[in-house]
């Protein structure tokens, strides 16, 4: 995943967060992170992890771009394939990234620097055409390729980004991140600023096309509340008020209470001023990784590290119900009883007692929901869910997916939902891919779909259709280690040893589990006396 740290004005802790998330998730986690200077006029990533710009030696990011476009001009026809492109990852004589910092336990913290630090380095920087570079150099289509290469090699990329408005921003905010975070300190230029780019983020074409999610979320920074609470408390108001519209972009079953949620969010996440704490802008996590005390000042970063970076990570998605659903359901009943027809507050009440793991409430509340809006289908796919995964009752289910479906007929998650019922439950496999057919021609970015689908024609010996499911997933989430052991044992079925060694290569990578899992499944028990195949099940981590 690739996120990118954004902030309209400087000294608000950009950086300075950034870099402790990237330690917290490298000893914590054992996370691999690659950190992007993207800070050009004020590169400087290096000086967190005790190195001095002299100690950083190697190339860097505009090198890289020049790397390309010399590549490019150099190239004999008017147009670079993929397999033209420059790549920094493979072993060549120029190293573009430089290793900061590792754990013991395989994490470690790679940077790319903004530039080679020469004495020229800052007129090189100016010089450059972004323009030029993006329209006549193609830079788009090669970072579009390189982010791809960046996740499969790391758990997460992490963009430090250059304030205010530049050429380069729409590369940097909208291209390259599957997220944004944006520190705002309180102050009307820094929040008239982050909205603008907020806004830049989610209305840009590349958004609006949907190659990417619209997943913004604001950090309220710098706030003092012991110069005055009073004020303090003024300016988080102000900032939820201002910056709610962003929630229903980053979960999109929350239309209502937006200023509310935002402004139990931002406590989980906010990022206040503290002298002690940020005089000097250490790292605080490192190799002696423990637990954090009750009430630490670090506690936020750890929240923003576990919730929002490591939960994108593994669901693809935010799910605030789950991060304070229960503090909103107060909220909700003094609604609810205040206009018992607020289908909103009775659909997001249902949501949060789901999270809470209360499903009857959960029932009652989406019951009461579509008894006062009939055509509010979320809430009947969600009954739909609750049927089928947790009262075990398929057939009702199956009546509510095709009630969500009567209502949207260009619903995907229900045609998903079907397609996952008569696989699993019914064993109506030529439905099942109806479904799942139907459900990519409505919504091709959803890799789920893709991957269950694949695993279908597996199960049915098609297996050339499977290898076309496995390989849509990738185009869609590159770093999928199981769409990769699938894809090996999909060619193990071929006795298609080249194939089978490169894509279970490329999983071993992403997940080191996946020698085990090789080791024991039958579909490559043909190979295991092979000495290539024990040579790569077999290698130390």
């Amino acid at each position: 995943m690739i996120f990118t740290f954004y902030s309209y004005k400087g000294g608000v802790g950009r950086t300075h967060l950034l870099a402790n998330l990237a330690a917290y998730l490298c000893y914590y986690k054992n996370r691999k992170i690659l950190l992007i200077d993207w800070d050009l006029e004020a590169p400087g990533l290096h000086f967190y992890f005790d190195k001095t710009t002299q100690q950083i030696t190697s190339k860097g990011l505009m090198d890289l771009l020049n790397k390309h476009i010399e590549v490019f001009k150099n190239h004999e026809k008017e147009t670079l394939n993929e397999d033209d492109f420059f790549n920094p990852l493979e072993q060549t004589k120029e190293n573009y990234i430089q290793n900061l910092k590792n754990s013991e336990n395989g994490g470690k913290i790679d940077l790319m620097p903004a530039i080679e630090y020469n004495d020229g380095y800052h007129t090189e920087i100016e010089e450059f055409d972004w323009i030029k570079a993006y329209d006549q150099f193609y830079i788009g289509s090669y970072l579009l390729w390189l982010k791809e290469k960046l996740k499969r090699k790391y758990d997460y990329v992490l963009i430090d980004s250059r304030t205010g408005f530049n050429d380069y921003s729409g590369i940097c905010n909208v291209l390259m991140p599957d997220m944004n975070f944006i520190l705002v300190a309180p102050n009307d230029q820094n929040f008239e600023g982050a909205k603008k780019m907020m806004h830049r983020i989610i209305n840009a074409e590349f958004t609006q096309s949907e190659r990417r999610k619209p997943f913004v979320l604001p950090i309220l920074s710098r706030l003092d509340d012991n110069a005055n609470f009073e004020k303090a408390d003024e300016w988080r108001s102000k900032f939820a008020e201002t910056f709610a519209f962003v929630i229903p972009k980053l979960d999109d079953d929350l239309k209502a209470f937006t200023k509310e949620i935002l402004e139990l969010l931002s406590a989980q996440t906010i990022q206040p001023y503290n002298s002690a704490f940020s005089l000097g802008e250490k790292v605080y996590f490192n190799e002696n990784a423990r637990p954090l005390p009750p009430s630490s000042k670090l506690e936020n970063i750890e929240n923003i590290a576990l919730n929002f970076l490591e939960e994108m990570n593994t669901e693809g998605e935010i799910n605030i119900n789950k991060l304070i659903g229960n503090k909103m359901i107060p909220k909700y009943l003094r609604q609810i009883k205040e206009n018992p027809d607020d289908d909103e507050a009775l659909f997001q009440l249902g949501l949060a007692f789901y999270e809470l793991k209360n499903y009857k409430e959960a029932e009652k509340y989406w019951l009461k929901t579509v008894d006062i809006n009939p055509n509010y289908y979320k809430a009947w796919g969600n009954l739909g869910n609750l049927y089928q995964n947790e009262f075990k009752d398929y057939e009702k289910a199956k009546k509510l997916y095709a009630k969500v479906l009567e209502i949207n007929p260009n619903d995907a998650i229900a045609y998903f939902n079907l397609g996952n019922l008569y696989a699993k439950v019914f064993h109506d496999y030529d439905k099942s891919e109806e479904a799942y057919l139907k459900a990519v021609e409505i919504k091709p970015d959803f890799h789920r779909t893709w991957y269950n689908l694949g695993l279908l024609y597996v199960h049915k010996t098609n297996l050339d259709k499977a290898k076309k499911c496995f390989n849509e997933v990738l185009k869609i989430k590159s770093d999928s280690a199981h769409t990769l052991f699938n894809l090996a044992c999909v060619s193990s079925l071929e006795e298609n040893k080249p194939e089978v060694l490169n894509y279970l290569q490329k999983a071993i990578e992403l997940n080191p589990e996946s020698k085990k899992y090789a080791s024991k499944d039958t579909d490559f028990e043909w190979l295991w006396d092979d000495a290539d195949f024990l040579a790569l099940v077999q290698a130390d981590d």
